[in-house]
C-alpha cells in the first residue's frame, strides 16, 4: 500500500509581504437599491426582455407594464403578437385601453397568429423592423408543437433585435426558463394611489428578478403617466419578493371588499 505523504510546507512569503487578518480587512460595500428610473435606461438601452405575471389574475398588469415600457423607448412602430388561442384565454387588446395608456394606434400593429409557434416566428420578422417595439405573448406550445420558447429561439430573438436596432417584450406565460433576455420582471397589479371615488392611474407591482451585470430581486410601486409617457415611482426602491411590494394589492382589496 502507498505510504500517505507528509503535509506540504507552505512557501515562504516574498521579501517585503506581510500577512493581513481578515478582521482588518475593510467591509465590502453592498450596492444601494437603485431606482427604477436607472433601471428603466438598462431596459430603454437593451433589446430584449421577458416579463412574467406574479400570478394567473396578473396577466393584463403585465401586457399593460410591457406596453408601457414601449412608450418609454418612443418606437415609430409597436408590433403586439399574441396567438388567437390566447385571445379567448386572456383576452386581447382593447383600442380604448391602449389609448388611455398613451399608444398611437395609428401606430400599433396587432398580430394574431393561429400557434404559439407561429407567434415566434412572427416576432422574429417584426424584430427586422428598424427601431421598431415587438410585444410577443409566449404561450405554452404543449397544444400545437409539444415545445415550448428555449435558449436557442431567444438568441435568434436577440440576434434580429441587436441586428436591426428593435426592442422585444416576451410575455411569458409559460413559466420563466433559461433565455438571452438582458431583464426580467415579474408584474402584479397594485391599487391605484387615486382619491376615494376617483379613477387613477394604472399601478403596477414590479420586480426585476435578473439583469445582466447588475443587481436584480428589486421591487417597486409603479404609476403610468399616460400623458408624460414614463412611470413614476410611488415608494423607495424595495429589495425582496414581490409579494411584499404588493402586499395592497388586489388580493387585498378583494378581502377588503
Amino acid at each position: 500500500m502507498d505510504s500517505i505523504p507528509a503535509p506540504a510546507r507552505a512557501a515562504p512569503l516574498p521579501p517585503g509581504a506581510k500577512l493581513v487578518r481578515a478582521a482588518d480587512l475593510a467591509p465590502l460595500k453592498t450596492e444601494t437599491a437603485e431606482s427604477f428610473a436607472a433601471i428603466a435606461e438598462t431596459v430603454t438601452a437593451s433589446p430584449l426582455h421577458e416579463i412574467a405575471p406574479a400570478e394567473a389574475g396578473d396577466v393584463g398588469a403585465a401586457l399593460g407594464f410591457a406596453l408601457g415600457l414601449t412608450r418609454l423607448w418612443a418606437a415609430p412602430l409597436t408590433v403586439f403578437i399574441s396567438p388567437q388561442a390566447r385571445g379567448g384565454e386572456d383576452g386581447t387588446l382593447y383600442a380604448e385601453g391602449c389609448a388611455q395608456l398613451g399608444l398611437a394606434l395609428d401606430d400599433l400593429i396587432l398580430v394574431r397568429p393561429r400557434t404559439a409557434q407561429d407567434a415566434l416566428w412572427a416576432a422574429e420578422q417584426a424584430l427586422t423592423l428598424p427601431g421598431a417595439a415587438v410585444v410577443c405573448v409566449i404561450g405554452s406550445l404543449s397544444r400545437d408543437s409539444g415545445k415550448t420558447l428555449d435558449l436557442t429561439a431567444s438568441r435568434r430573438l436577440l440576434l434580429a433585435a441587436e441586428t436591426y436596432g428593435a426592442r422585444g417584450l416576451l410575455v411569458r406565460l409559460d413559466g420563466l426558463a433559461a433565455s438571452a433576455a438582458w431583464t426580467r420582471w415579474r408584474i402584479a397589479a397594485a391599487v391605484s394611489a387615486a382619491a376615494p371615488g376617483e379613477i387613477g392611474r394604472p399601478a403596477f407591482a414590479a420586480q426585476l428578478t435578473r439583469r445582466r451585470g447588475g443587481r436584480a430581486d428589486l421591487c417597486w410601486i409603479l404609476d403610468w403617466d399616460a400623458h408624460a409617457h414614463r412611470f413614476s415611482e410611488r415608494d423607495a426602491p424595495m429589495a425582496g419578493a414581490l409579494a411584499a411590494a404588493a402586499a395592497n394589492g388586489p388580493a387585498a382589496a378583494r378581502r377588503a371588499g
